[in-house]
């Protein structure tokens, strides 16, 4: 656990860039790979997460299923799984209620 809060608290003082983010979502990947049912790693990568836009969530969402296809019971990864999808329901609707905003307000 204490890797990953240091993690974080480093994280929290430098700007996010894209390298940034891939970095920290390989390293989840392979903790998580290592240690089946890593809560720690992906729930690090829900961090990473918060930080990504909506093309770098469907690609993360592509990521995750190649990763439970090999990983079916991995429980933290299909809790992470749950957590992109509803991050990408919230963020379809935003941009539908912008869109109707744009066009009728």
């Amino acid at each position: 656990f204490e890797p990953w809060a240091h993690r974080r608290f480093l994280l929290k003082r430098i700007k996010w860039t894209t390298r940034t983010k891939e970095v920290e979502v390989g390293l989840c990947s392979k903790a998580a790979a290592a240690n089946g049912s890593n809560y720690y790693a992906w729930t690090h990568r829900i961090i990473v997460a918060n930080s990504m836009n909506t093309d770098e969530l469907l690609s993360e969402n592509e990521k995750v299923l190649q990763f439970l296809s090999l990983h079916v019971r991995d429980c933290s990864a299909w809790h992470y799984r749950r957590y992109l999808l509803q991050r990408l329901g919230r963020l379809k609707e935003d941009r539908f209620a912008e869109d109707v905003a744009n066009r009728y307000g």
